[in-house]
């Protein structure tokens, strides 16, 4: 089953929401805000997504709006206070339902589980997703090669998103520079392994926030160069 995205910067909430959907095999993906949910909403498709209205910055009905152009799936938004010209500018928009705090996670799982329902009725229920590839805040539609870090797009050269696909796609595990040059270059290695630093350090630049601190992309010293998959405890 594709995912359900919820936008959301409460962490809390999240995670109650998170649980009741995993008790109905519901799989669940957080954005904490609508500019981020912007960034993968045209490139992938949910069959429902979940709007906290304390994300939309003031602007709901814009918010809603935008969503519904991206992702034309049953679009639930959770309001403040149940003041009735706020559910009906919600519903008016173009939202499918309202619901208001404090959330019930278990009713709002259910009303998910009967929208998800709905839809396979209706013989919609078939969500295809772009290819893609996600990890570390790190988002790249395989398909028309777009790269997003921390929700904002990244221009990379076909070497160096060649080098982060590769990377990404063998999380945790250590490689030489000369495996690198092999695997990603696709030659055999000659010459100075210099040019496999010089990408390395331009990627950190482009995905790292502080990079000459980095936390994805690591060095094993002596060794070679790893995409963590998760960040580092210190």
């Amino acid at each position: 089953m594709a995912e359900i995205l919820l936008i959301t910067s409460d962490e809390t909430m999240a995670g109650q929401i998170r649980e009741q959907f995993a008790l109905r095999n519901l799989k669940l993906k957080q954005e904490n805000d609508t500019a981020s949910a912007a960034m993968i909403l045209p490139v992938r498709k949910f069959p429902l997504v979940i709007l906290d209205a304390d994300c939309a910055n003031g602007e709901l009905s814009q918010g809603i709006e935008a969503i519904k152009r991206q992702n034309n799936s049953p679009l639930f938004v959770i309001l403040s206070d149940a003041a009735e010209p706020d559910i009906i500018a919600a519903l008016d928009a173009g939202a499918d339902d309202c619901i208001v705090r404090p959330v019930r996670p278990g009713e709002l799982a259910a009303k998910a589980a009967a929208a998800l329902r709905l839809r396979k009725a209706y013989g919609i229920d078939d969500v295809r997703e772009t290819p893609h590839i996600e990890a570390r805040d790190i988002y790249i539609d395989l398909e028309h090669k777009h790269v997003w870090v921390r929700g904002k797009e990244k221009r990379f050269t076909r070497r160096e998103y060649e080098l982060l696909v590769f990377l990404m796609r063998h999380p945790d595990q250590v490689f030489t520079k000369e495996e690198l040059y092999r695997r990603v270059w696709g030659e055999e290695v000659v010459g100075d392994m210099a040019t496999v630093t010089v990408h390395i350090k331009k990627l950190r630049n482009m995905i790292e926030e502080k990079p000459a601190y980095p936390t994805i992309i690591g060095t094993d010293w002596g060794v070679g160069y790893v995409f963590l998959g998760e960040a580092p405890a210190w």
